[in-house]
């Protein structure tokens, strides 16, 4: 397991920020995406699924249930690249 390079971080704000039409900088670690991106479940899945196709990775469903907010996002990431 490889820890995320800033840059690997920035590709995910800009998947999440395009998703959910937020500018990226109000995509943060700490922000919840459900509350604070206004995200459903539905694109939650819409996200790991681009995530997994941006860095040639498979993040296995039972991991989804885990993503709460954009730190979580890199965790699973992370653990599967």
């Amino acid at each position: 397991m490889a820890k995320l390079q800033d840059y690997q971080k920035e590709k995910i704000k800009e998947i999440i920020s395009d998703l959910v039409d937020v500018p990226t900088e109000n995509v943060v670690e700490e922000v919840e995406l459900s509350d604070g991106l206004g995200m459903d479940s539905l694109d939650v899945v819409d996200m790991i699924m681009r995530c997994e196709k941006e860095f040639d990775c498979n993040i296995p469903y039972e991991d989804y249930a885990d993503v709460k907010t954009v730190g979580d996002v890199f965790k699973i990431v992370e653990n599967r690249i």
